[in-house]
């Protein structure tokens, strides 16, 4: 089992995490944020919490994720926000792949400020996350997880993207 299934922590270092938040405490995007891959909600709890700490408010969030990376992740999820003092409706839960949630999203389409892409990292997976770039707003940002060399479906499928 993941260790994050037994700490709720999030699964970006901790460098990656107060960088992220810099940037979006400095953006100050109020639209939709979408995570694509969840854990146990770490990251999403260490995002929402900044919103409300530094910019006393919090935009609406996203998840999409089958919930099925660990025994009761749902509940793990849910329990992290309860932790955080987040209610579990501020969160829209897609629990399906990314590929089918995009197809049912395309048919009613909303504007995006902020995607987090850390899904699965075999190449088409992440080919497939990325079309959501489709929908995020000029100025909003796109975020990878685990773009590096170690992580060959996510850096190579990135860099195409970005050609």
């Amino acid at each position: 089992m993941r260790e994050c299934a037994t700490t709720l922590d999030s699964e970006l270092t901790s460098n990656e995490l107060v960088t992220l938040i810099d940037i979006l405490v400095h953006k100050k995007l109020k639209g939709i944020h979408l995570e694509i891959g969840t854990a146990a909600g770490g990251t999403l709890c260490q995002l929402m919490c900044s919103y409300r700490d530094e910019l006393h408010f919090c935009p609406e969030f996203m998840v999409i994720d089958p919930l099925k990376y660990f025994p009761n992740q749902y509940e793990k999820v849910l329990e992290n926000l309860s932790i955080h003092n987040h209610a579990s409706s501020s969160v829209e839960f897609v629990r399906s792949s990314s590929s089918d949630a995009f197809l049912d999203f395309s048919q009613t389409p909303r504007p995006l400020d902020f995607i987090l892409i850390d899904g699965n990292h075999k190449a088409n997976y992440v080919m497939k996350d990325l079309r959501w770039a489709k929908y995020l707003n000029v100025g909003g940002i796109l975020c990878m997880h685990d773009y590096c060399i170690l992580q060959k479906g996510v850096k190579l499928t990135t860099d195409r993207f970005l050609r």
